[in-house]
Formats: structure tokens, C-alpha cells, sequence
């Protein structure tokens, strides 16, 4: 019984020890800041594009002032969105966000769809930006040319 005891508070402290250093990685990857105020957008009006090239998405732009110090901002988008992909499986719905005209985030989002619709969010955070007055857009396109409508939706804004 003593040899398994040793085994089993040999494989706890190993486990606690592969944790602990993840997390510490983890953290230390994490970035975090103030949020003094938020501003938005919303809107619930159903609207369609079949554009393979980035448009602007109705109602959705915010122009928000960002404070007295550079720092970060944190996008949230919203909407219920869908879908037409009778020109095959591989039809895709693409989102990005756009800061005074600057991609932020990853990049191109693909929208990923169970049943060709449903409500998606996203959130990004930016690139630090400087004090004073910014615009933000959320950008939409589709792969193959296919109708993709958003509905209801809305963009916030949380900044210093």
C-alpha cells in the first residue's frame, strides 16, 4: 500500500507542477486594462450582401473617443446571421474589423453556421490606439458570391 501511495502523490505533484507552469504561461499571455465608458451601435433591420469583396455592414459603425492615453479597446459584435450556401459546402461568411481603416485582430473571421444560420458573436482587441476620436466598422463578405443577411446585431465599444 505504501508503494501506491508514493505513485499517486507522485503523479499529483507532477500534474500540480504541469498545471501550475500552464497557467503561468497562459497568464502571462493575457493583457488587461481600464474600461471607463462604452459606445454602440444596433440596429434590426434584415439586410443582404453576395459581395466576395469587403463591404461596409449596415449600422454597423462606432465612433468613439478613446480617453487621454494610448491603450487597447475591446470590440464586441453581435447579430443573427445567415447563410445561403446552395453553391456548395464550402460557401463561407467572412467578418473583420476595422479601426480609422486598419484590420485589427486576426484578421478575416470565417462565420461558421450549423444549419445556415444562427447568432454569432465575436469580440477583438485592438492594437493600442491613441488618445482622441476613432472609428470602428465591422466589415462582411462571402467566399462564393452567395447571399449572406444579417439581422438584428449590434457593436459595442468598451474604452478608457
Amino acid at each position: 500500500m505504501g508503494v501506491l501511495r508514493k505513485h499517486v502523490a507522485l503523479v499529483v505533484g507532477i500534474s500540480f507542477a504541469l498545471v501550475t507552469i500552464g497557467a503561468a504561461a497562459f497568464a502571462s499571455s493575457n493583457r488587461s486594462g481600464a474600461i471607463n465608458t462604452f459606445d454602440g451601435a444596433d440596429a434590426i433591420a434584415f439586410q443582404c450582401s453576395s459581395s466576395t469583396t469587403f463591404l461596409n455592414m449596415p449600422s454597423m459603425v462606432v465612433t468613439f473617443d478613446q480617453g487621454t492615453a494610448d491603450s487597447s479597446v475591446v470590440v464586441m459584435f453581435h447579430g443573427y446571421l445567415t447563410l445561403d450556401t446552395a453553391a456548395g459546402p464550402e460557401t463561407l461568411g467572412i467578418i473583420r474589423l476595422r479601426i480609422d481603416g486598419v484590420e485589427q485582430g486576426p484578421g478575416e473571421v470565417p462565420v461558421l453556421f450549423e444549419d445556415d444560420r444562427g447568432a454569432e458573436g465575436f469580440n477583438w482587441e485592438t492594437t493600442a490606439l491613441s488618445a482622441g476620436s476613432h472609428t470602428a466598422r465591422v466589415q462582411w463578405r462571402n467566399n462564393l458570391g452567395s447571399n449572406f443577411c444579417v439581422g438584428a446585431r449590434s457593436l459595442i465599444i468598451l474604452h478608457t
